[in-house]
């Protein structure tokens, strides 16, 4: 059964990779957020995926991990978000990349369904042997 767990671990690890790159290409205009009721001046915060071997029974397991550069200053005065020198920050998202990653994940979510297609049919042939 490691087969169909490995496989599991990669659908999820795939899925949270699709729901991170969506969140961040949805929030890369981001500048402020509201806290208690107030505007506050703070940008989306970016998030990388991290998968972690997990030993011995195999399989990943996924994790979402802040990226330590996570914004950049435009000069925008005229902005409500805008510092006191007149710069708004930006998330630090990388569109292309973001994008780049899209039908990798695609190709994530084939390969681990096909495990699972293979490990069900080893699963019928056994029983099948058995009856």
């Amino acid at each position: 059964m490691s087969a169909v767990n490995n496989a599991l671990s990669g659908l999820n690890s795939a899925s949270v990779r699709l729901d991170n790159s969506a969140n961040n290409i949805a929030n890369m205009q981001s500048t402020s957020r509201i806290v208690n009721g107030k505007r506050e001046a703070s940008p989306y915060m970016v998030q990388d995926v991290v998968d972690i071997s997990i030993e011995p029974t195999g399989g990943v397991e996924t994790r979402l991990q802040a990226r330590d550069s996570t914004s950049i200053p435009v000069y925008e005065p005229d902005s409500v978000d805008a510092d006191a020198q007149g710069y708004v920050q930006y998330p630090d998202v990388n569109l292309d990349a973001e994008l780049a990653n899209l039908p990798m994940l695609t190709y994530g979510f084939k390969a681990n369904l096909k495990v699972l297609e293979a490990a069900d049919n080893n699963s019928e042939k056994l029983l099948d042997i058995l009856a």
